[in-house]
């Protein structure tokens, strides 16, 4: 049963519930964090008991504590309950007897702001709950403090998604982002969200002007003239790069928030910005495509790719991700691969782009250019087009000045 435990009279203590089958448990835990400062446990009650996971979450906590017990199993009444209540101000904290990726995983995509280890130190824990209830005070998808730019003058911005590798995601981010700088004639951002394997950067052979763990301690206070000075210039596209950490672990620490401020500042600052996503299922991948105003969802030729994008479509839809906003992007396409508009039936989404296998990719990525600066009329570089145009209207590609553009003879 619920019980309730003491009252958060303090108007700026987080107020915590813990969750747990293990009644010893719980109630060591409620008495250890009492007598924390700026911190009051207000329920506890099972986690295996779907009417106290309600009730913890209706209850108006700022945080969840909730214990996987020995099992480790993410219950499916939680997740369930979590997910109608994203939109609101609770964060969740999940404590786990063996933490091993699967389940970090698992808790990460289910929207758990932090996990822990069961036998951490109270002092360990504590700091997760009040890292949460920040996160939480924040609204979970936005910083705390930072002000939107008016919605006249924030740029579009377009997230490329795929829960497959192998099939040409990263170069055709790269090419959208060419087309969109050429189209707008203005500079265009290419922020590379593949956090523990990037490749932007070294498609494009570029190393970072800053690295973005230092970018993670500004979030809070992060703006378009800071982003500026993270991003690397790709001279021979005209497009700045937020390039991945070179050290695969910083990837354990970014959020959502930190995804939510780099987009947001990027919009001040860029007419466009692209963002390029991994397929790992990580945080950072779905805020990307909930904060984006467009996803498109990368396809290759062959049914396990289809496979991928009907589960991705799925997960958008826990996630609260609107389906109107996806497109389909069929990369390296064939002849006998499946048919598009058997495709758009059976996903629910238009197709907005298709290109087919483009040998000019591999030599574009060894030179560290876009595609169309090796093939400009390729199958990559046209569907790229195609997309610059679908996503900016009436914008058109600013002309290039050949070597006889002007004359007649």
């Amino acid at each position: 049963m619920m019980a309730a435990v003491a009252d958060a009279s303090a108007p700026r203590a987080l107020r915590v519930a813990v969750l747990s089958p293990d009644l010893a448990w719980r109630s060591a835990l409620a008495a250890r964090l009492a007598p924390v400062e700026d911190l009051r446990v207000v329920r506890h009650g099972d986690s295996e008991r779907p009417e106290d996971v309600e009730a913890a979450l209706a209850h108006g906590v700022d945080v969840v504590v909730w214990d996987a017990g020995e099992g480790g199993a993410f219950p499916s009444a939680l997740g369930e309950a979590w997910q109608r209540l994203r939109g609101g101000r609770t964060a969740l904290v999940v404590v786990a007897e063996r933490l091993d990726g699967a389940l970090y995983r698992t808790c990460r995509t289910l929207g758990a702001a932090e996990v822990v280890a069961r036998g951490a130190q109270l002092a360990e824990l504590t700091e997760a709950v009040y890292r949460a209830g920040r996160e939480a005070a924040s609204g979970g998808a936005a910083v705390a403090g930072m002000a939107s730019a008016p919605a006249a003058e924030r740029g579009l911005t377009v997230a490329l998604f795929s829960l497959r590798g192998g099939v040409g995601k990263t170069t055709l981010a790269i090419e959208l982002a060419a087309a969109l700088r050429r189209r707008l004639a203005s500079p265009v951002a290419l922020a590379d969200l593949a956090l523990g394997a990037g490749a932007v950067g070294v498609a494009l052979g570029l190393r970072p002007a800053r690295p973005l763990s230092d970018l993670l301690g500004e979030a809070a206070s992060l703006d378009g003239e800071t982003l500026r000075t993270y991003l690397t210039p790709h001279a021979a596209s005209g497009v700045e790069v937020l390039c991945a950490p070179e050290a695969p672990e910083v990837a354990e620490y970014v959020r959502h928030a930190h995804v939510a401020a780099i987009v947001e500042a990027s919009r001040s600052a860029f007419p466009a910005t692209v963002l390029d996503t991994s397929s790992a299922l990580g945080e950072a991948d779905f805020a990307a495509a909930q904060e984006a105003d467009s996803v498109i969802l990368v396809l290759g030729p062959d049914l396990p790719s289809a496979a991928a994008a009907r589960l991705a479509i799925d997960l958008f839809g826990r996630f609260d991700i609107p389906v109107a906003k996806v497109g389909l992007a069929l990369n390296r396409w064939r002849s006998d691969g499946p048919d598009p508009a058997d495709l758009e039936r059976t996903l629910g989404l238009p197709v907005w782009a298709r290109a087919g296998e483009d040998r000019a990719a591999v030599t574009a990525m060894n030179r560290g250019l876009p595609v169309s600066h090796v093939a400009r009329r390729g199958p990559v570089a046209a569907a790229a087009e195609r997309l610059a145009a679908r996503l900016v209207g009436g914008a058109r590609p600013a002309p290039r000045r050949g070597l006889f553009r002007g004359r007649r003879t």
